[in-house]
């Protein structure tokens, strides 16, 4: 009689491992947040060409490049390249860790995060990516670029030549991220943030985010994006230390969709 119950225990057990469609508690104590980050100028502004005086032949092969300082819908006013993530607090300078990450999502899935330079601009424009990971720039083009890159615990300046790629790790969190750009080709700029958690997004074509799995809670939700720097930010005196102050208040609540504040940019 041991026996069978044991056996039919072990059964229970094998099913609801191996079973997807049974719930999972853990996912019932998550939530989420889905938002849009808009353009809140009267006037959309639109590509402009930046000054290619450098290697034209290969650089503009595939067409104008534009500047990506604003990247803007113009049917409904999303904006691209922005950097949403939330935090317990709001100084950005000094940032509470956030308690209750699922152990799935205690490490990267990925330990690396690549950027490229196959035609004289970064791809991606915007890096956002975790202290456990490292970052590969390449260069995919047929001429050669250096990476001056300045933040988040680091600095460097290698030349790439065609073909080649750098290394960089022991990345570290910094309020003012890191920035890259090329003497070379000046007009390449690009730019990093390093979170030492999973709760990050960067903006689509339409501006949209989503940041899953998040433990319930009260959080900040924080904007950047490269012609305003930090969204609604200030600098305040709190127990006599200068503060960096930015973000929105938002509850998370377990098993739900949070729809995020409107996050409108003001440009400046």
């Amino acid at each position: 009689m041991r026996t069978l119950s044991l056996t039919a225990g072990l059964f229970v057990l094998t099913g609801l491992l191996l079973n997807p469609c049974l719930p999972r508690a853990s996912a019932q104590n998550l939530g989420s947040v889905k938002g849009q980050v808009t353009f809140g100028g009267d006037k959309v502004p639109m590509p402009a060409p930046v000054n290619v005086d450098k290697d034209q032949a290969h650089c503009l092969s595939k067409g104008p490049i534009t500047s990506e300082e604003w990247v803007v819908n113009p049917n409904n006013k999303g904006v691209r390249w922005a950097i949403v993530w939330l935090s317990p607090n709001n100084d950005v300078k000094n940032p509470e860790p956030i308690k209750g990450i699922p152990e799935a999502l205690q490490k990267s899935k990925n330990p690396t995060v690549a950027m490229d330079q196959p035609c004289c601009r970064y791809e991606p424009h915007v890096v956002a990516m975790r202290t456990d990971q490292s970052l590969i720039f390449k260069n995919g083009g047929a001429v050669a670029h250096n990476v001056q890159y300045q933040g988040c615990g680091t600095q460097g300046n290698p030349i790439l030549n065609p073909g080649a790629e750098q290394k960089i790790g022991d990345l570290t969190y910094g309020w003012t991220g890191m920035t890259v750009g090329c003497n070379i080709h000046g007009w390449m700029k690009a730019y990093v943030r390093v979170f030492d958690h999973p709760y990050f997004a960067v903006t689509d074509a339409d501006g949209n985010f989503e940041i899953k799995d998040v433990p319930p809670g009260n959080y900040y939700l924080i904007t950047w994006q490269e012609a305003i720097g930090l969204h609604n930010s200030k600098a305040v005196k709190v127990d006599g230390k200068n503060v960096i102050s930015a973000g929105d208040k938002i509850a998370i609540a377990a098993g739900q969709e949070t729809k995020a504040p409107p996050i409108v940019l003001q440009p400046k």
